[in-house]
């Protein structure tokens, strides 16, 4: 159920495909994303093949305002 919460979110985010997303899914765990949303750690997300910094900034900044409205995450 995380991970597809977790998927959605990940798809909302323009630049960010179902490909892409479950790319991101598969090379790092969810507990490890959401404290890298959380601390706004792009690294985590630089080590995705396909994610840049630019990318893994937009990531954390968009997904960090949908964890907070998910209560599931906190």
């Amino acid at each position: 159920m995380e991970e597809k919460e977790l998927f959605e979110m990940l798809i909302k985010t323009s630049g960010i495909g179902p490909k892409l997303g479950l790319s991101i899914l598969s090379s790092i765990s969810i507990n490890k994303l959401v404290e890298a949303v959380q601390h706004n750690n792009t690294e985590v997300f630089s080590l995705v093949p396909g994610i840049g910094k630019k990318t893994a900034a937009k990531l954390c900044l968009d997904m960090k305002d949908q964890l907070k409205k998910n209560s599931f995450f906190l």
